[in-house]
Formats: C-alpha cells, sequence, structure tokens
C-alpha cells in the first residue's frame, strides 16, 4: 500500500456561514487537508512557522477584506497575498471576492492569483471544480518529476557500468580477449 500525501487546501475568510457551508462540502474528501483561518494574520503566522513544509504545495483561497478584530487594523487579501508570495510561493492563491473593482481583480491577478471566483450560489462548486483542477495539476507534475528522476537515476547507473567497462578495459585487458 502507498502512502500518498494529501494537499493542503487552506481557506482564509472570516464569514462564518461560508466557512461552514464549505466544511459540509468537504467533509468525505480524503484528499485533501483543509484549513481555515478568519484572518490573514492567523494564516501568515502559520506558514511562516515550522509547522508548514514551505517546499510543499497548497491550495489557498483568499478573501478580499476581513472584519475588523476589535477595532485593530486587520490586512486586506491583497497584503496577505504579497506575504504568501514572499514566504510560500508554491501556494497557489484563489481570490474569493463579492464587489470589488476590475482594477482590484486585475492588481490580484498581477500579483500573482491562479484564479478569482465571485461568491454566490454557485460558490461551492466552482470552489470543487478549481480545486480538481489545480490538483491534476500537482498530479501532472509529480509525476513529471518522478520520471525526470527516474531518467537520471538510469543515466547515472548506465554512466557508471560504461566507465567500470572503460577501466576494466584499461587495467585487465586479457579479462575481454575471446580465442
Amino acid at each position: 500500500m502507498r502512502l500518498r500525501k494529501k494537499i493542503p487546501v487552506f481557506f482564509v475568510e472570516s464569514d462564518d456561514t461560508f466557512v461552514k457551508g464549505i466544511q459540509e462540502s468537504f467533509i468525505d474528501d480524503e484528499s485533501f487537508d483543509i484549513f481555515f483561518f478568519n484572518s490573514g494574520e492567523r494564516f501568515v503566522a502559520y506558514i511562516t512557522s515550522e509547522i508548514y513544509n514551505k517546499r510543499d504545495f497548497a491550495i489557498l483561497f483568499l478573501g478580499f477584506t476581513f472584519n475588523e478584530d476589535e477595532g485593530n487594523a486587520v490586512m486586506n487579501g491583497l497584503e496577505v497575498m504579497e506575504l504568501v508570495d514572499r514566504y510560500a510561493p508554491r501556494i497557489d492563491v484563489v481570490m474569493l471576492y463579492d464587489d470589488q473593482s476590475e482594477e482590484e481583480l486585475a492588481l490580484a491577478k498581477r500579483l500573482g492569483a491562479k484564479h478569482t471566483i465571485k461568491k454566490g450560489n454557485r460558490i461551492i462548486l466552482q470552489i470543487k471544480t478549481t480545486v480538481d483542477n489545480l490538483f491534476s495539476k500537482y498530479q501532472y507534475i509529480r509525476r513529471r518529476r518522478s520520471a525526470m528522476m527516474s531518467f537520471w537515476a538510469l543515466i547515472y547507473y548506465v554512466s557508471a557500468a560504461i566507465l567500470a567497462i572503460i577501466i576494466l578495459l584499461i587495467i585487465a585487458p586479457h579479462i575481454f580477449v575471446f580465442y
């Protein structure tokens, strides 16, 4: 039995009803580890901690705005995305938006958002489709990396065998004399 690593999927959203809907829709999915954060600060603290492996692929669904935390100013989604790009560049960011302007959406794309999804009636379906698309991309990358590693291992062993034969020809040429 081969163990397969689950892909982490992060949701950074302050809307509790949205989070509950997402939890219910992903409850039986065993391909992903789902994490929820209600503020960008908590998410950034998590990815900068030693718990998170920065070499892992991951998917982040990130809201544009968050509720203020007891009167304290909070980071918006674009600020969080800049920090994600700096600390964990292998995380694919998908922006979730309500009524943002075209300029804000364009800025999100320029900062590295792979997709933007408008919150609405079909958001669960769009999120699942996006997760499936990005998951298939990760599987392709893993297979390709595995094939490249196999190819270079084969090249290494063939080169070592040829080198061993050449050394034997130089040191003991009488071994290869056939009568």
